[in-house]
């Protein structure tokens, strides 16, 4: 169920950004400017995204997860660690 609820959104917003690029080039918006205000955006969140390290190695290992399955709910599993040996039961697999 949870699949299907991403799936949608991601391909809502990709319909919006192909309709905010259309509106955009219908109005007349110089590219040039447009490209300068997309990439400070871009290195605003870059530089938030390395400032939150193990947030973005959540998500990507999240998005990894979503799309591989390795995993399901109720599955044990056991983390072998150098120093530790963990293991437990998978009760939820969401973004973190």
């Amino acid at each position: 169920m949870n699949s299907r609820k991403i799936v949608f959104y991601l391909s809502n917003l990709l319909f919006y950004l192909v309709a905010f690029i259309g509106i955009s080039l219908i109005w007349g918006i110089d590219l040039n400017d447009f490209s300068v205000f997309l990439s400070s955006i871009l290195a605003i969140l870059g530089i938030g995204f390395v400032a939150q390290w193990s947030i973005l190695s959540n998500l990507t290992a999240s998005v990894i997860l979503f799309f591989n399955h390795p995993l399901r709910l109720g599955d044990r599993i056991r983390v072998m660690d150098k120093d530790f040996d963990w293991t437990g039961k998978v009760e939820d697999i969401s973004g973190f």
